[in-house]
C-alpha cells in the first residue's frame, strides 16, 4: 500500500512538473530577458475572450497564427521599452499606478454623471411632449412647457433612485407598484398647479420612462469595467499593467518625440505606366499645376482627395526607402518614380510631391510614428529569437 501511494505521488510531481515545464518554456527572448509559453498563451487567452470564442475558433488556423504572430511582436515591443526604461534607470512606482488608476476612474465617473443627465434630459423633454395633450385637456394648456418639464424631470429622477436602489437592470421588470406611486406623486404636483389629472392618466407615460431606466441603469464603475473590456482589458492585473505602459510611455516620450517636429505633407500620383508617370512628372516639374496633373495623368481610381493627400508625418518618421527619393524636403519639391505593389499583384507607379512643410508640436498620431520608429531601433539593440516551437509565421515588415 505504501509503494501504490508512493508511486501515484511521484507520477503527481512529474504531470505538475511537466505542465510548469509547458508554462515556462521560452517562446522567445528579448535582450536578456524570455517571454514564456505560459505568458504567451496567457495573452492569447485575453484576446481570445475579446474577440469572442466563437468568432476566434471558427477563424482559419492560418489566420489565427498571423494574428498570434502580431501579438508576440506587441508582446516583444513592450518588453524591449521595459528594457530601455530599466537600462536608462527610469521607473514607475506603484504610488504613480495607483494615482493614474484613480484619476482615470474620477474622469470617466465625471462623463459618465454628465452623460446621464443628458440622458435624463432627453427623457423628461420626451415625456412631456407625450404628457402635453393629456396636461391640455385636463385644463393644463397654461402650464407652460419649462414647468411642466420640470415637473416631470423630477419624477424620473426619483424614478432612477428607486430603480438604483433596487438594483434593477431587466427591462420587464419595473414594479407596478413604482408606477403608481411616481404617478401618483405627478398628479399631485400637477393638481398643485391647478391641473386635475388622474393618475392612470399619466402611469403609462411613466411606465415606458422607468423600462427605458432600467434598461440602460449602470453604475459608473459597472460602465468603466466595461469600458476596459470593449479595449482588451479584461482584468485588473491588466489595467494596472496598462497604466504602467502608459506612464512609462510617457515618462520615454523625450527619448522619441521631441517638443516640435517638421511636419511634412505629401502629396502623391498613382499611374499604370512608368512612362506616364514620367511624363507626369516632367510637366509638374516643369511648372503645370499639381491639380492639373492629377486630373490628366493619375488613374481615375486614385484622383479622390484621399488617395492624393498621401498623409502628413513627421520628417524623422519618413522611412529611409521614401527618403531616399526626395533630392530634399523643402516645400514643392518633387520625389522620383516609386513602383508598388497593388492588392492583386498589378505593379502600379508613383511620385510624390511635398505640399506642405510647417514647425508644430506632434499630434497623437504622429507621436505614435515616432514611437514605432524608436522601438524598432531598439530591435536592433536587443536581440530578439523567437522559438519555432511556436509555428508562428515570421515577423510582418514593418
Amino acid at each position: 500500500m505504501p509503494t501504490r501511494f508512493a508511486s501515484a505521488f511521484l507520477l503527481l510531481i512529474a504531470l505538475a512538473l511537466g505542465a510548469c515545464s509547458y508554462t515556462t518554456d521560452t517562446a522567445a527572448t528579448v535582450g536578456s530577458e524570455r517571454i514564456t509559453v505560459g505568458e504567451f498563451n496567457a495573452e492569447i487567452a485575453k484576446l481570445r475572450e475579446q474577440i469572442g470564442p466563437a468568432r476566434w475558433d471558427s477563424a482559419g488556423e492560418t489566420a489565427r497564427r498571423d494574428v498570434k504572430a502580431e501579438w508576440l511582436q506587441r508582446m516583444i515591443d513592450n518588453r524591449l521599452i521595459q528594457l530601455e526604461a530599466r537600462g536608462r534607470g527610469i521607473t514607475i512606482s506603484d504610488a504613480e499606478i495607483r494615482a493614474r488608476m484613480e484619476a482615470e476612474r474620477a474622469q470617466f465617473a465625471q462623463g459618465f454623471a454628465q452623460q446621464r443627465q443628458q440622458g435624463l434630459d432627453q427623457l423628461a423633454a420626451g415625456a412631456t411632449q407625450q404628457l402635453r395633450p393629456i396636461v391640455n385637456a385636463r385644463g393644463g394648456g397654461g402650464l407652460p412647457d419649462n414647468d411642466l418639464r420640470a415637473l416631470v424631470r423630477a419624477e424620473i429622477e426619483r424614478l432612477q433612485a428607486a430603480l438604483e436602489g433596487r438594483g434593477q437592470v431587466v427591462t420587464r421588470d419595473v414594479p407596478d407598484g413604482l408606477v403608481r406611486d411616481r404617478a401618483a406623486a405627478l398628479a399631485a404636483a400637477l393638481a398643485a398647479r391647478g391641473v386635475t389629472v388622474p393618475p392612470g392618466d399619466l402611469a403609462p407615460t411613466l411606465r415606458a420612462v422607468a423600462e427605458q431606466l432600467a434598461g440602460a441603469n449602470s453604475s459608473a464603475d459597472d460602465s468603466f469595467e466595461r469600458d476596459l473590456s470593449s479595449n482588451g482589458v479584461i482584468s485588473g492585473g491588466a489595467y494596472r499593467d496598462r497604466v504602467r505602459d502608459q506612464l512609462l510611455a510617457e515618462r520615454l516620450r523625450p527619448l522619441y518625440a521631441p517638443d516640435q517636429i517638421t511636419a511634412v505633407t505629401l502629396q502623391q500620383v498613382i499611374t499604370d505606366r512608368r512612362e506616364r508617370a514620367q511624363e507626369a512628372l516632367d510637366r509638374a516639374q516643369g511648372g503645370v499645376p499639381f491639380s492639373e496633373i492629377v486630373q490628366q495623368y493619375a488613374l481615375e481610381a486614385f484622383r479622390n482627395e484621399q488617395v492624393v493627400t498621401a498623409g502628413t508625418v513627421p520628417a524623422e518618421a519618413i522611412s529611409p526607402e521614401l527618403r531616399t527619393l526626395f533630392p530634399s524636403l523643402q516645400e514643392g519639391a518633387y520625389s522620383e518614380i516609386q513602383s508598388v505593389q497593388g492588392n492583386r499583384g498589378e505593379t502600379f507607379y508613383r511620385f510624390f510631391r511635398v505640399a506642405r512643410v510647417e514647425r508644430r508640436a506632434p499630434n497623437e498620431q504622429e507621436l505614435g510614428l515616432l514611437r514605432q520608429g524608436w522601438v524598432e531601433g531598439l530591435r536592433d539593440k536587443y536581440p530578439i529569437t523567437i522559438s519555432p516551437d511556436l509555428g508562428l509565421p515570421a515577423a510582418p515588415a514593418q
